[in-house]
C-alpha cells in the first residue's frame, strides 16, 4: 500500500467538497444576492411560461376587462368592474373562509349581548 498521506486525504476532500459546491451553485445559484442557477433561468421559466399563458387566458375568458390591466371601456359600469376585482381578490389572494368566520363570531357576539341586554 501506498504510503498516504493525511494532507493529500484533506486535499481530495477539499477537492471533492469544491466539486460538488460549484455543481450546486451553477444549478441553483450562490447566494441570497444572485439566487438564480440554470434551473431558475431556463428549467422553471419554462414551467412558468406556460403556466403564465394558462393564466392569462383564464383571466380574459372569465373576467371580460382584466382589472388594472384593461383600460375603462364604455360599455362597463363601474360596479361590474368592481365586482371583478372583488372575484379576483377572493379567488387569488384573500382567505375568505377566514373572514366568514369572523364575521359568524362578530355576530354570535352581538346576538349574545342582545340577549344579554333582553
Amino acid at each position: 500500500m501506498e504510503n498516504v498521506k493525511i494532507g493529500s486525504i484533506i486535499s481530495n476532500v477539499g477537492g471533492f467538497v469544491s466539486s460538488l459546491t460549484g455543481f450546486f451553485v451553477f444549478l441553483f445559484g450562490a447566494n441570497k444576492l444572485a439566487p438564480w442557477g440554470f434551473f431558475q433561468k431556463y428549467v422553471f421559466k419554462c414551467l412558468c411560461i406556460r403556466y403564465q399563458k394558462k393564466l392569462i387566458n383564464k383571466l380574459k375568458t372569465k373576467y371580460e376587462p382584466i382589472p388594472f390591466v384593461s383600460g375603462r371601456t364604455k360599455n362597463v359600469t363601474l360596479e361590474e368592474r368592481v365586482q371583478n376585482i372583488e372575484n379576483i381578490l377572493k379567488e387569488y389572494y384573500l382567505d375568505t373562509d377566514f373572514l366568514n368566520s369572523l364575521l359568524i363570531k362578530h355576530n354570535k357576539v352581538n346576538d349574545n349581548e342582545y340577549y344579554d341586554k333582553v
